[in-house]
C-alpha cells in the first residue's frame, strides 16, 4: 500500500477521534461498541488487559485480512489493531479524572449519543483515509467485495456477533451496544460517502 502523508494524517487522527468516542461510551455506563464490548467481556472473564487481549484477538484476525484483503493491511491496520486497545484506555482514564461518569440518566444518553457520532467519524475518517484498516473492520468490508453483500449490513451482522459473545460471558449490554449495533453501520457509510470521501477522496465502502 502507498504510503501518503495526508492520508497518513486523517488515518491516524481518525484512530485517535475512534478511541476518544469509545471511551465516552465506557464512561457513560450504557455498554460500548459491540467490539469493544466483546473485547471488555473476554478480558474481564480471562483477567487479561483490554490493549492485550485486543492486540492478540487482531493479530488472529489478521490472518484473515492477509488471506483475502491484503491490499487494505497498512500503517492503519498496525494503529487501530495494535495501539487502540491502549489508546481507549488512556481517554477513559483521562476523561474520568476530569469530568467523572455522569450522575444523571438523561446525561449518560447525551453522552452515549455523542459518542455514537464520534465513534461512527473515527471509523469514516481510518478507513478513508486508505492507510490500512483493522482486522476487524476489514470483516466487514470483506463481506461487501467478496459476497456482494451492501456494507451496512454487514456491518450490523460482524457487530450482532460480538454482541453475541458479549451476552454469553455475561458482559455489559447496555443502550448503547444496541444503538452502535443497528446505527455504527448506517453512519460510516454515511460519513464515509458523504464527508469523508469528498474531504480526501477516499474509497466508498458502498460502491457508489
Amino acid at each position: 500500500m502507498k504510503f501518503d502523508g495526508k492520508r497518513f494524517f486523517w488515518m491516524v487522527m481518525g484512530n485517535v477521534i475512534l478511541a476518544f468516542g469509545i471511551a465516552m461510551f465506557r464512561l457513560s455506563m450504557t455498554g460500548s461498541d459491540a467490539f469493544t464490548s466483546m473485547n471488555i467481556a473476554v478480558s474481564d472473564t480471562f483477567g487479561w488487559k483490554l490493549g492485550d487481549w485486543q492486540l492478540a484477538l487482531n493479530l488472529i484476525l489478521l490472518v484473515v485480512e492477509f488471506a483475502f484483503g491484503r491490499h487494505y493491511i497498512g500503517w492503519g491496520t498496525l494503529l487501530n489493531g495494535g495501539l487502540l486497545g491502549y489508546m481507549v484506555s488512556f481517554f477513559w482514564t483521562l476523561l474520568g479524572n476530569v469530568f467523572g461518569v455522569p450522575d444523571p440518566f438523561i446525561g449518560k444518553i447525551i453522552l452515549m449519543v455523542a459518542a455514537t457520532f464520534v465513534v461512527s467519524f473515527g471509523v469514516a475518517m481510518y478507513q478513508a483515509g486508505d492507510q490500512g484498516v483493522a482486522p476487524y473492520d476489514y470483516l466487514a468490508i470483506g463481506m461487501h467485495e467478496r459476497l456482494h453483500l451492501p456494507y451496512a449490513p454487514s456491518r450490523i451482522f460482524t457487530d450482532g456477533v460480538c454482541v453475541l459473545v458479549t451476552f454469553a460471558l455475561h458482559g455489559l449490554i447496555g443502550v448503547g451496544t444496541v444503538v452502535c449495533t443497528f446505527l455504527l453501520g448506517p453512519l460510516v457509510s454515511f460519513f464515509t460517502t458523504h464527508v469523508m470521501n469528498k474531504l480526501i477522496n477516499g474509497k466508498d465502502y458502498e460502491g457508489k
